[in-house]
């Protein structure tokens, strides 16, 4: 009897006993849109924070040259950030002046204990195919160390950045060490 001397004047587009019929299925939808949002937020951001130039720059405060063209990329990080980065990296000899790959920082002859160390980090990167080339002496090598401060007030190295140019190839082979 209630509903007789009710009018109305259009149909509804959303009543409750849809929203309790679908909710399942709301719910279902909102979290989705939610995972992929998440999914493509973290996938922006893993492939920025990946990129070689990234990180040389947050890192080291070294810009990429524009003409430099990452042909390897090897990371073996831990969830503590330790470990290792290798990257062979082509960059054209014009763009060098003045960087950090200018080859008038590079020095040859490495040192037995750098040599040694240098077996270490390919053995680690498991491209013991460089060993031969990187340990050679026509390598041109430059050593680079960022020091932070330590839990007893002094410095300690924190991360080192080993950079090596093959004459021979023309690449550059960059070992970044975080510890």
């Amino acid at each position: 009897m209630a509903l007789r001397n009710k009018t109305h004047s259009g149909f509804k587009i959303l009543d409750i006993s849809t929203v309790k019929y679908y909710f399942r299925e709301i719910i279902f939808i909102v979290l989705a849109l939610f995972l992929v949002c998440t999914i493509l937020s973290y996938g922006r951001n893993y492939v920025v924070t990946h990129n070689p130039s990234y990180i040389f720059y947050n890192n080291w405060q070294i810009d990429l040259p524009k003409s430099s063209k990452v042909i390897e990329q090897y990371e073996d990080i831990n969830w503590l950030g330790e470990g290792n980065r290798f990257y062979i990296i082509e960059i054209d000899k014009a763009d060098t002046a003045g960087s950090f790959f200018d080859l008038k920082y590079y020095y040859t002859g490495i040192a037995d204990d750098e040599k040694e160390y240098m077996k270490i980090l390919l053995k680690s990167i498991h491209r013991k195919d460089l060993e031969t080339t990187l340990i050679s002496d026509n390598i041109k090598f430059r050593k680079t160390s960022a020091k932070r401060q330590a839990w007893d007030g002094g410095s300690e190295d924190s991360r080192c950045l080993y950079s090596c140019f093959d004459e021979k190839t023309g690449v550059y082979y960059v070992f970044e060490q975080l510890f």
